[in-house]
């Protein structure tokens, strides 16, 4: 096997994946422009417009172009991919290009690996968009583009204090390495970064008021009310910043912390918070979310929650990172369907 990094490319992977996965999704050059997630009719896309489609609802592509296989190598360097040789190793998410054909890597092998994405329209259907179950070797393609990132910083800044924005930045790219190999979109992640930077200005270690010590107040990145809550399911370990985003993601899995809000605009949530972890709605309507059905303060308009996710999607767009630990890798099971093991 190759090395298996993913980067700011993961979300991307990810949408192919599921676009793989998905039974009534096919391949059409004619209707090319019409793939969708999980409905269900059928929809259809091509070679080079499913990864112009995840590119776009990645947040990588600020606008679809709906890219061909003529044009899209410019378009992939004018988004910061950089070009490598065909036959360097490949890595997850690598983007391969020959004349007329393109797909992306799912699984690297020492030479080539297997890739997926839309095949062709001769195949039975549900084998039209697929990951492939054998490898493929460097000769097939004549071009590997490759989203190259930045590393993710090492430490959390902390302290029940205040943080500068700089500051701010440091534990936001953690916050989106962590939460975005969770499968967690860019717009969801900046959601959530936007209400953080009002409840905590990002800061693992804050307590509400600065009032360090009182279990009754709100603690945390989230400011989890009252303090209690979050410390005692985290137990011993509770200061490690890891812990926090480990209980956000333990909310999401359990149905917790998200329910209705009655002095709401929307009292109801209109998704469900897994549902909002995928979202690729407006990240202001994301915020929006996040505050009412999870954070839930009295006064439900704050726009300046959403003015700042915008600021935070930016960042997390212009800084994409990368990191070797807990890198997901994506196993092939009996019936071609996949899965994730760790």
């Amino acid at each position: 096997m190759g090395d298996f990094i993913l980067s700011r490319i993961t979300p991307a992977y990810n949408l192919i994946v599921n676009a793989c996965n998905d039974n009534n999704i096919g391949y059409s050059q004619s209707q090319r422009t019409t793939i969708q997630l999980g409905v269900s009719n059928r929809t259809y896309c091509d070679c080079s417009s499913i990864i112009s489609w995840a590119l776009y609802k990645a947040g990588i592509l600020k606008d679809n172009p709906w890219f061909t296989t003529y044009n899209m190598a410019d378009i992939l360097r004018s988004a910061g991919f950089t070009k490598h040789d065909i036959n360097t190793t490949w890595i997850a998410g690598d983007i391969l290009l020959s004349n007329e054909h393109t797909e992306m890597v799912h699984t690297p092998h020492a030479i080539g690996g297997i890739t997926m994405g839309a095949h062709n329209d001769t195949l039975p259907f549900k084998e039209q968009v697929s990951i492939n179950n054998y490898a493929t070797t460097p000769s097939y393609y004549r071009e590997l583009w490759r989203l190259e990132a930045k590393p993710v910083p090492k430490e959390w800044i902390k302290g029940n204090r205040y943080l500068s924005l700089k500051e701010m930045e440091n534990n936001a790219l953690i916050i989106n390495d962590r939460l975005g190999k969770n499968g967690w979109t860019s717009n969801a992640i900046a959601a959530v970064l936007g209400n953080m930077q009002t409840e905590s200005t990002i800061n693992p270690w804050i307590w509400e008021g600065l009032k360090e010590g009182n279990l009754n107040g709100g603690y945390g990145l989230t400011q989890w009310t009252p303090a209690s809550k979050y410390i005692n399911w985290a137990g011993g370990e509770w200061k490690n910043p890891e812990n926090e985003i480990k209980r956000l993601l333990w909310e999401v899995s359990n149905n917790q912390q998200w329910f209705s809000n009655p002095n709401a605009p929307t009292p109801s949530p209109p998704i469900t918070f897994k549902d909002f972890t995928k979202s690729s709605l407006d990240v202001k309507t994301l915020a929006n979310y996040f505050l009412w059905y999870y954070e839930h303060p009295a006064v439900t308009i704050q726009p300046d929650r959403g003015t700042q996710a915008e600021y935070w999607l930016k960042i997390i767009r212009d800084n994409p990172p990368i990191s070797n630990e807990d890198i997901p890798i994506w196993g092939i099971v009996s019936n071609l369907k996949y899965r994730k093991i760790i």
